[in-house]
């Protein structure tokens, strides 16, 4: 089966991208390899395969709101949100990860100093709050959820795994020196009981398990923001029925002969010699993506306009980042454009659209992913619920995915719905997953 590419121009065609465009089969295919294989647990190119401990919800199953802590750990921020008894949301603060390295106590190992600081920050924001008040801790890295029951609290904790196989790969500060076997939600724990807090339920897990939570009806739940990831549902034994979390968007290599020129420089500048599928669809890693392809074309005939912008990309004079690149595609913002960009005119800004439209496809062949073991047998009707800051940015992106999706599904009736954050006074939001995550502590039994 061949896949019809967006149409791309001349350079994009030079640098050899419209290559991975077109082979959106064949990497779905790859995809369904490492996932077979991780639930499975055999040898070969494979995935996480980490159930959250929590079952698919059933859409009928009434909710009852209870006060509850929402906790959104990010790649680069930290939200927090409030639920109270009648089910309302608000904002308590959203800070820069950045933010609780300056907060933090000198002598503190890093994620300890971290929790110690957000557990003050909420308290300030919420005095008086209630001793068992529910809590839920996002956490957007690979851990292996265990149940946990002690005196006072009982849900779900997380165990860090993959700090070696792309399950820590964004960098956090406050994640160095985490090691496999690390219990989070024991650490996040110990921190709360020092303030005499004792949550009566507390749920940790992956943001895309609680992105799958945000739509009531949703089987599957994706993430395309600053990293790529998504939900697969457990099949058989303890483990049927549960969200598994995948982290397919770190594990899936895309094979090197589907990369452009500029993915190669990317990946050489870098030093590895391989490329996942998020690093060539996700917001952490596109501004250097971007980069690379910029380097590349101002190496051939056709990309000779862009020379000045290179010059001023590796000069420092421009350090490009996503507001930036999505500002330049929006014509009514050229003042948050810098002059070198201005400069290389429709010739930077068609090699970008040509990256926002491979990226979406990537994005979209993940939403396949999540569900194409629903496809044939599905349990009701197969709903993705997507948080993507790239498709709310990016022009195209969504489009992108959602073509290639429907392509791959070949027919088969299912749905992507793109989920947004929940917009409170102050100018702040609940994000999509802390939306899910209020749902999930809302229908558990403790």
């Amino acid at each position: 089966m061949s896949t019809p590419a967006p149409t791309f121009n001349k350079l994009a065609e030079a640098l050899n991208i419209p290559t991975l465009a077109t082979a959106l089969p064949q990497i779905a295919m790859l995809g369904i390899e490492c996932l077979d294989n991780a639930c499975a647990k055999r040898g070969g190119p494979a995935c996480a395969w980490d159930s959250s401990q929590i079952p698919l919800p059933d859409p009928a199953e009434e909710e009852q709101p209870h006060p509850c802590v929402l906790i959104d750990v990010g790649g680069t921020q930290t939200k927090v949100g409030f639920q109270n008894g009648d089910g309302e949301l608000r904002s308590l603060f959203d800070h820069p990860n950045t933010w609780f390295k300056r907060e933090a106590a000198a002598g503190d190992a890093p994620l300890e100093g971290f929790l110690a600081t957000l557990i003050a920050e909420i308290q300030r924001a919420l005095p008086g709050v209630e001793q068992g008040c529910r809590l839920g801790l996002i956490w957007s890295n690979q851990v292996l959820c265990v149940p946990i029951e002690t005196p006072h609290t009982r849900g779900v904790s997380g165990i860090v795994q993959g700090t070696k196989s792309g399950g820590y790969r964004k960098g956090e500060w406050f994640l160095q020196g985490v090691r496999d076997g690390d219990d989070v939600g024991a650490l996040f724990l110990r921190a709360l009981g020092k303030v005499g807090w004792r949550p009566s339920v507390f749920l940790l897990g992956n943001d895309t398990v609680f992105t799958l939570f945000a739509i009531s009806h949703s089987t599957a739940g994706v993430v395309m923001s600053s990293g790529g990831n998504c939900t697969a549902i457990g099949e058989a034994g303890g483990e049927k029925g549960h969200i598994i979390n995948t982290e397919l968007g770190g594990h899936l290599k895309i094979p090197g002969s589907l990369l452009s020129d500029g993915d190669r420089f990317f990946a050489e500048s870098r030093g590895v010699s391989s490329l996942s599928l998020e690093e060539l669809a996700a917001g952490t890693w596109f501004p250097g993506l971007v980069y690379a392809h910029v380097c590349a074309a101002a190496q051939i005939p056709e990309g000779e306009g862009l020379v000045p912008l290179r010059d001023a990309l590796v000069s420092g004079e421009v350090t490009l980042n996503n507001r930036m690149l999505v500002a330049s595609l929006c014509e009514a913002s050229p003042d948050r454009v810098p002059t070198a960009i201005l400069d290389a005119g429709s010739l930077f800004t068609e090699l970008l659209t040509a990256l926002v439209l491979r990226g979406g496809s990537l994005a979209g062949v993940l939403c396949y992913l999540s569900v194409a073991s629903q496809l044939a047998n599905p349990i009701r009707p197969v709903v993705v619920a997507l948080d993507s800051s790239m498709s709310r940015h990016f022009p195209g992106f969504y489009d992108a995915a959602t073509s290639a999706f429907r392509l791959l599904c070949a027919g088969k009736a299912a749905e992507v719905h793109l989920v947004r954050p929940l917009e409170t006074r102050g100018g702040s939001d609940i994000s999509v997953p802390m939306q899910g995550m209020a749902r999930a502590l809302n229908t558990f039994c403790p």
